[in-house]
């Protein structure tokens, strides 16, 4: 009896044990071994060194197939870069800050992995900004971050980057990256240069930063239209097709139009005799439309244009491979007086030449509709407009 009570004793004394143990056990919800109370990331499995949070290994491999996108995410970068490319960053103090000298923080998205970096700017008055935005606190990011924001750059929709030409210098020395977009010409524009870098914030914390520089620039930029020039494809065979496209401008394509049938205030003839252009597209449709825009509004819309739709179905890589090329071939041929670049209603760029023969405009949509990708070439004579014998069809 005595050995009975005995054992139940000891019974009793290891579980309680074990239930002090537990109970001075703080909980790791996510099992990485760092506790709820210390673990930044306490639902997500992540590394003693990083806090309790995906992040670097040793081998600079990203644990747990971290994903680096967690740096900023593609609806948080637009949303940031629709602020910068409209300089609202005015407009969007933080009222619960604390007002000090230097950049001013914002109320736009955080960043980071955590989303715990707030958004910074500041402006000298005069046209120009700058907005800071902290990827990680781990300068061992900078590859992956110099590859999340040519990503992020290629997803976005806004206005003063959506697919604009760039240029990337990456300086392995002074570990930066540097990326400089194209300028419009000929009209006022906002001009964006984005810097990726090593911050030191104090003594013992490395910040890994995405500086982005936008100035309003002035019309009549010749320097950008000589870096265009520059970097443009010249292909005779191609210059020829265009200038012979031009010169059927000259009197809204009267020549080389048939078989016309109106459609609202338009009428669509087939297009004859005119060069084919060639981007390697699934389908081509060529048209001449007639613009009878009502006449009140007669001098919004005037004007006989060329139509071609190039359509790639779904393959949105060779669609931007020659969307580019096209660009280029442009840029080479072209003696334009002004080029401007727009996301609005998928424009892509807009040329004007200034002749004799009138003031000429060339326009380049990019487009997706129903899964599938769209270049659109649209050249137009504002000069030539229309007569009375296109209402007649």
């Amino acid at each position: 009896m005595q050995i009975k009570n005995r054992l139940i004793v000891l019974l009793i004394s290891f579980l309680f044990s074990v239930s002090l143990h537990a109970q001075s056990t703080p909980p790791d919800t996510d099992g990485d071994g760092v506790n709820d109370m210390e673990d930044v990331c306490p639902t997500v499995k992540g590394t003693k060194e990083n806090k309790g949070c995906p992040g670097i290994n040793k081998n600079n491999n990203s644990n747990n197939n971290n994903n680096n996108a967690d740096f900023i995410t593609k609806e948080d970068f637009n949303t940031i870069m629709e602020a910068v490319c409209y300089q609202w960053q005015p407009t969007l103090h933080d009222s619960t800050a604390t007002r000090t000298k230097g950049p001013v923080k914002t109320t736009l998205p955080k960043t980071g992995r955590n989303k715990n970096f707030p958004v910074y700017y500041e402006t000298n008055g005069k046209g120009s900004f700058r907005t800071y935005i902290t990827l990680s606190d781990n300068v061992n990011d900078l590859d992956a971050s110099v590859n999340l924001i040519e990503k992020r750059i290629s997803e976005s929709d806004a206005s003063c980057v959506y697919l604009r030409p760039y240029e990337i210098q990456h300086n392995k020395t002074n570990d930066t990256a540097v990326i400089n977009f194209a300028k419009e010409t000929g009209s006022s524009d906002v001009y964006v240069q984005m810097i990726i870098y090593k911050f030191q914030a104090n003594p013992t914390t490395k910040l890994l930063m995405l500086a982005i520089k936008t100035v309003s620039v002035e019309a009549g930029d010749e320097d950008e239209k000589k870096r265009i020039k520059a970097a443009a494809i010249y292909d005779n065979v191609f210059c020829n097709k265009i200038n012979s496209i031009l010169d059927a401008s000259a009197d809204g394509f009267k020549k080389v139009r048939s078989k016309p049938h109106k459609k609202d205030n338009e009428v669509i003839y087939d297009a004859v005799n005119l060069p084919d252009i060639n981007m390697n597209a699934v389908n081509t449709t060529k048209e001449v439309i007639v613009n009878l825009t009502p006449p009140d509004n007669f001098f919004d819309n005037r004007g006989t244009r060329y139509h071609l739709w190039f359509n790639f179905g779904k393959d949105v890589d060779k669609a931007k491979k020659e969307l580019d090329e096209l660009i280029k071939k442009l840029d080479g041929c072209l003696n334009f007086t002004k080029r401007d670049y727009s996301s609005a209603n998928n424009i892509i760029a807009k040329y004007y030449l200034e002749s004799k023969k009138g003031t000429t405009e060339i326009v380049v949509n990019y487009m997706k509709a129903f899964g599938q990708y769209s270049v659109i070439i649209d050249i137009t004579n504002k000069s030539a407009g229309w007569d009375v014998s296109d209402f007649k069809n």
